[in-house]
């Protein structure tokens, strides 16, 4: 399932406390609903900030063993 980082963009300050409750949110769903069909969740950031918000966000939470990536396009050959 794909979230975009709702309210985000209407937030005012640090938007830091706004994505790490829906990040907890989605943890907490998985671990609530262990028979659910959704086996992953992806977070949609929009530009290169938020992409560094949310990675630095998903590194604060030890129980996501797997290294958080972002999807990088492939290099220009010359």
């Amino acid at each position: 399932i794909l979230f975009p980082l709702m309210g985000i963009g209407f937030a005012r300050g640090d938007f830091r406390p706004l994505l790490h409750r829906q990040v907890e949110a989605a943890l907490e769903y998985l671990a609530g609903h262990p028979d659910s069909a959704i086996e992953t969740i992806y977070f949609l950031a929009w530009s290169e900030q938020e992409l560094a918000l949310c990675q630095s966000v998903l590194r604060s939470f030890d129980v996501l063993g797997a290294p958080v990536r972002s999807r990088q396009p492939p290099a220009a050959h010359a």
